[in-house]
């Protein structure tokens, strides 16, 4: 028998940047090398892969209608409405069923809810019409893993006086239901959400998530984060060079206003090395006056947020009154005062405080960009602050971490922080039914990524595959 030769290829990284991760990680030089292979090119990427935070998991609002879905399933709480959940067969769903079934008890609802088996797949007329009909029927449908496909019955639940949420995480098709309230979905075309692939749990997760941030005080309000750059310190002998403002809801980037200012003066050398802005980038850009008077118009009444707030506050409302007659007297945020409030950090400047959270940051002291990462913090500070949110995330990550393994998405992004803060949250969850099941297969091995996948999730899709996938959904929420 003949025996052909093999030869090996072997895939040659940038030894830089092998060498730049495992010096700054502390990660041997093979795992590093695998890492670069992986086409992780950055430290900060590479960092980011192995250390996933929680607090990145990305904002809920960045998915289309996701104000709209928010506002409905709002509006069903306050009214206590009967809400129905339709889902799927398949683990994914099943947990997705069960993410808004903690979430709505949670607020005092007792929501119906359906996984069809032997209908089959996605939304039927005849069960719509089976829980709308009777008296006290539901009013508000919730789809999780499944509806974007379906827009002849979500005309048909409109028919009915029923409104319609949609959430998934398929592709589209041509046909979306243009009449649901709400359709949510990371593939729709023209979304803003960075990242496609996660489960239809996930999705489900994240509609909870906003419905819980719908509670706070930053809620669908206007707010301005702003920033500027000044040729010194002193407003009473310095001047403004550059100001920024992006106006947001909900952490979303909603418009921006940027303008270089045309100063009187020179800009001296030593603050020219700091920002980088020369009297001649200056040279055609506007003056003060007429700069302010679009700011103010682009403000409004709207809440302000600054890093510092004091220093670019007292600049802006000493060249208004100057100017203008009159200063900015909204509400402000400043998020140098909340950081040293929540962080031990030896320093609270805003470069020091972006690469201390590991936020991606562009250019420092231009002010757009610098606008841009007090977002990021304010975000983060606000994330940090709200305990309810982060507990009931962390609460219910045992079981969207089953749908996301069960559903074999890629994990990296998104997918990858809640497999690896997930496996943790099997491991001491509360729920009766998910610790017998944790239990039972992680007595005689870890519980890893891979148990899950080919123990846990076998026995509950066979539920499904029998006609029986409300047994799933009874297992993963039963309290005895």
């Amino acid at each position: 028998m003949t025996h052909l030769p093999k030869k090996w290829i072997i895939k040659k990284p940038d030894q830089a940047i092998v060498q730049d991760i495992s010096d700054k990680l502390n990660v041997s030089r093979p795992v590093a090398s695998v890492i670069v292979n992986r086409g992780i090119n950055s430290v900060r990427d590479a960092d980011v892969f192995l250390n996933p935070n929680f607090f990145d998991l990305e904002n809920p609002f960045l998915l289309n209608d996701m104000d709209k879905a928010v506002r409905r399933l709002r509006q069903a709480v306050d009214n206590s409405e009967k809400v129905l959940i339709y889902g799927d067969r398949d683990v994914d769903g099943v947990t997705a069923v069960c993410v808004l079934l903690y979430t709505l008890r949670s607020f005092g609802l007792e929501p119906e809810w359906y996984i069809p088996c032997e209908a089959g797949y996605g939304l039927h007329t005849h069960i719509i019409e089976k829980y709308t009909s009777r008296p006290g029927g539901v009013r508000l449908l919730v789809t999780v893993d499944c509806g974007v496909s379906n827009h002849l019955e979500v005309s048909f639940a409109k028919s009915k006086g029923i409104d319609v949420i949609v959430t998934d995480h398929h592709e589209p098709p041509d046909v979306i239901p243009l009449d649901a309230d709400a359709v949510v979905n990371p593939k729709m075309k023209g979304s803003g959400y960075p990242f496609k692939e996660i489960a239809g749990c996930e999705v489900a997760l994240k509609l909870a998530q906003g419905l819980l941030m719908s509670y706070e005080d930053y809620y669908d309000k206007d707010m301005v984060v702003l920033d500027i750059e000044t040729t010194g310190v002193h407003p009473a002998i310095d001047e403004i060079c550059e100001i920024a403002a992006v106006k947001v809801r909900n952490f979303v980037v909603r418009d921006k206003f940027h303008s270089l200012v045309r100063p009187e003066r020179g800009i001296p050398g030593d603050v020219i090395r700091i920002h980088g802005i020369t009297a001649e980038m200056c040279a055609g850009a506007p003056g003060i006056k007429s700069t302010l008077e679009k700011l103010f118009d682009f403000i409004g009444s709207a809440t302000i947020v600054a890093h510092n707030a004091e220093f670019d506050l007292g600049f802006i409302n000493h060249y208004a009154k100057r100017a203008m007659g009159k200063t900015l007297d909204n509400t402000v945020i400043d998020t140098l005062t909340m950081s040293r409030e929540f962080f031990p950090f030896r320093s609270h400047a805003l470069g020091s405080l972006t690469r201390d959270l590991g936020l991606e940051t562009m250019h420092q002291h231009r002010a757009l960009d610098d606008a841009l990462a007090t977002l990021k913090v304010y975000e983060r500070l606000e994330q940090v602050r709200n305990t309810k949110v982060k507990f009931f995330l962390q609460d219910h990550l045992d079981i969207v971490t089953l749908g996301t393994i069960a559903d074999m998405v890629p994990l990296v992004s998104e997918n990858r922080i809640i497999v690896k803060h997930g496996l943790s949250a099997l491991k001491k969850t509360r729920k009766y039914g998910v610790k017998l099941l944790t239990e039972k297969f992680s007595s005689t091995k870890p519980l890893t990524a891979q148990t899950v996948a080919y123990n846990i999730v076998p026995m509950l899709n066979s539920c499904g595959r029998r006609g029986r996938a409300e047994m799933a959904v009874e297992l993963l929420t039963t309290d005895d």
